[in-house]
């Protein structure tokens, strides 16, 4: 049979029929408090059952949202998220493709939560947890950004090269670059390594190599490219052979140069020049070498094969009279490259020339220049006898010889310069049979073919 169904407690008073045992009746109930109700059945005779005690409890509040403990940001690995989960809650589910959880998502059961990916890819995580009675609470939210590469390398404002002292260098870094460190022996660097602070001091050491090796890292110590730069020490010049500093000379010159390590080139008078080139050509030079490394040997030579210029002073031939003595007139001595020459270096030989005896000889004069060309010329000298010999009468001038009376002159003396043995003449005779005035004259003639100024004696006959 129908009963009446009274509940009592809620936040209002309920009935209902109750037909073959069962019912269903909507009671208002006082939202987040217990309800503590009473039911109770009454038939149609007003007969009552006993109450029914329960307490109900209308649950509204929502449990708290789970709690990541790795919160959003960029990362360079793989990251374990671990959840904190409200104690209200009886289950949390996950998705990590940015999409809104449900109930019907991963379901969280403790543990970690592996979050992962590519280079430049994110992960959005969003999580939720329902309590007994189906409240969600809010949604956790965390984006996981990655990156995986490291800052491009650094660039050295100073490459590779040879260099012939220290040098100092400083990097350009990449904008995402927060550390850099770097060797000196060839070695990767690591964070271990030498810290970056400009400028890096490269210091020379003759004939060796020093690696400069840099890398950068990010924020999250991704490592990134290797910067490797070889810095070549040559400190010394370059070696040249074949001819000298400051040399004048008068051969071909065939001449090499030797750069050591670095390698060199070269130029003269201005030109390229390649080591091994024999120079022929009269003219002066200048030879520049320089290395690799910027070392410099420079060297000034000359060739000259033009003779010096002697020109005699005085006479040529020179005239020496016999059995006086040889003077020498000396000359003087120039030339193209050297200029006016010492008239101390020049050589001369007379030892061809004899004063006493008659004739023509050489007096050879001879000079050298710089380079080593010699000059001769000769002048020639002649020895002869000019002098004419003298005559002196042995007497008086004038004499009287008596007529008819024989005459012998007096006589006369010669001599000369040179000639030991004038030849001594007279050309008049005295006629003492006939009264007058005579001239004795007396003539001589030197062996060279000089004559003597006549001498004459006046002869009277009276």
């Amino acid at each position: 049979t129908d009963a009446l169904i009274t509940i009592t407690g809620g936040a209002a008073t309920a009935t209902g029929t109750a037909t073959g045992g069962n019912f269903s009746i909507q009671v208002n109930l006082t939202q987040d408090a217990p309800n503590n109700l009473s039911v109770r059945a009454t038939d149609a005779s007003l007969n009552e059952s006993l109450s029914s005690s329960l307490v109900v409890v209308e649950d509204s509040i929502s449990p708290a949202a789970p709690i990541a403990d790795i919160a959003t940001g960029t990362y360079n690995a793989e990251q374990s998220v671990t959840l904190t989960i409200a104690s209200d809650a009886s289950g949390t589910f996950y998705t990590l493709d940015g999409s809104l959880p449900t109930s019907t998502s991963t379901s969280y059961t403790g543990g970690t939560i592996p979050i992962d990916a590519a280079h430049g890819a994110s992960v959005v995580l969003k999580a939720i947890s329902y309590d007994i009675a189906e409240n969600a609470s809010a949604i956790t939210t965390e984006t996981y950004a990655f990156d995986k590469v490291g800052p491009a390398a650094p660039t050295a404002d100073i490459v590779s090269g040879f260099f012939n002292a220290n040098q100092n260098v400083t990097l350009a870094l990449a904008g995402d670059a927060d550390t850099t460190f770097y060797t000196l022996d060839g070695g990767d660097p690591t964070t271990s390594s030498f810290s970056y602070v400009p400028p890096i001091t490269i210091s020379a050491a003759d004939n060796t190599t020093t690696t400069l090796k840099a890398r950068s890292y990010d924020a999250l110590q991704n490592a990134g490219g290797i910067l490797t730069e070889n810095y070549v020490f040559d400190l010394t010049s370059p070696v040249v052979s074949g001819v000298t500093d400051g040399e004048i000379t008068n051969q071909d010159k065939t001449i090499t140069f030797d750069g050591g390590v670095s390698g060199a080139t070269s130029t003269l008078n201005g030109g390229a020049f390649v080591s091994g080139t024999t120079v022929s050509a009269e003219n002066a030079y200048a030879l520049i070498v320089t290395d690799g490394a910027g070392n410099t040997t420079s060297i000034t030579f000359t060739i000259d094969k033009t003779l010096p210029i002697i020109s005699l002073s005085g006479a040529d031939p020179q005239y020496v009279e016999a059995g006086t003595s040889y003077t020498e007139l000396g000359a003087t001595a120039s030339d193209g490259v050297d200029g006016a020459i010492a008239t101390s270096s020049i050589t001369i030989d007379a030892s061809a020339v004899n004063a006493n005896t008659l004739g023509t000889s050489s007096v050879i004069y001879s000079v050298s220049d710089r380079a080593g060309n010699t000059a001769s010329t000769t002048r020639a000298v002649q020895v002869r006898d000019s002098i004419a010999p003298t005559i002196a009468l042995i007497g008086s001038s004038s004499v009287v010889t008596e007529f008819l009376q024989s005459y012998t002159d007096a006589g006369a003396n010669v001599s000369d310069s040179f000639d030991t043995a004038p030849t001594l003449a007279s050309s008049t005779t005295v006629d003492v049979n006939t009264l007058g005035t005579y001239s004795f004259a007396y003539n001589a003639t030197d062996a060279s073919g000089n004559i003597a100024t006549s001498v004459v004696r006046t002869v009277q006959v009276t």
